[in-house]
């Protein structure tokens, strides 16, 4: 089996790759547990967070790889760049997520907004109180279904791993030498520790529904520091 990378943005990728990313996204988070937990078991937003995520990537400029698996999409992930923003500040996360907090009770709806999201953007400033986030940013990384279990994850990551560890400091300065990412499920920390990633910091909340969700920080190099 081989799996090739191919990067696209905005203005380059095609309608097929489009449709592509957003079907991999969905799959792949449909069949997590911790995941749909998280949105109240609703497949309706559960796709329409991940459609989301896809189409505000690519308006806002940022990166998407594709791994290529086989003649097909396999795996999709979103790169913001060094310096940039995700959702840029006075922007509203519940104004991009609309769609997809409509579908959740309304208890959820407001446990996000009052809750979840204040907290969460607050574990970074803890670890590193100082820090520009002059790293690349990793929001969301999915491999379909069909096509896990068969290096597909590790490839999207590896790519991005190596740049970075090739760039020196003299080149980019010492943000670009940095990845940061979150992960909601445990089982994944393993994953991520074999490509050299270390767990910086930890939460743990209570869903309205009364299941308990992780949200957990990650950094390669484990010890990087980006002022």
């Amino acid at each position: 089996m081989a799996v090739t990378i191919k990067t696209v943005t905005g203005a380059t990728i095609s309608p097929a790759e489009r449709a592509a990313a957003k079907r991999v996204l969905v799959d792949s988070f449909l069949s997590n547990p911790e995941h749909m937990a998280l949105w109240a078991h609703s497949a309706a937003a559960n796709t329409a967070l991940n459609e989301t995520y896809i189409e505000y990537a690519l308006a806002a400029g940022h990166e998407l790889a594709l791994a290529d698996v086989d003649g097909d999409v396999g795996g999709v992930a979103i790169w913001v760049a060094p310096g940039a923003d995700f959702i840029p500040a006075g922007t509203r996360r519940a104004d991009v997520f609309e769609a997809a907090l409509a579908a959740l009770p309304p208890s959820h709806k407001d446990y996000f907004i009052d809750e979840l999201w204040p907290v969460s953007g607050a574990m970074v400033d803890a670890v590193l109180p100082d820090a520009e986030r002059q790293w690349w940013y990793l929001p969301m990384i999915g491999v379909s279904p069909q096509a896990q279990g068969r290096g597909v994850g590790r490839a999207l990551l590896g790519a991005k791993v190596a740049e970075v560890a090739a760039t020196t400091e003299g080149e980019a300065g010492r943000g670009a030498r940095a990845i940061a990412l979150y992960t909601e499920s445990p089982g994944n920390i393993a994953f991520y520790g074999k490509l050299g990633f270390g767990l910086r910091a930890e939460q743990v909340h209570s869903l309205p529904s009364g299941e308990r969700w992780h949200n957990m920080f990650l950094s390669y190099p484990p010890d990087a520091e980006v002022e």
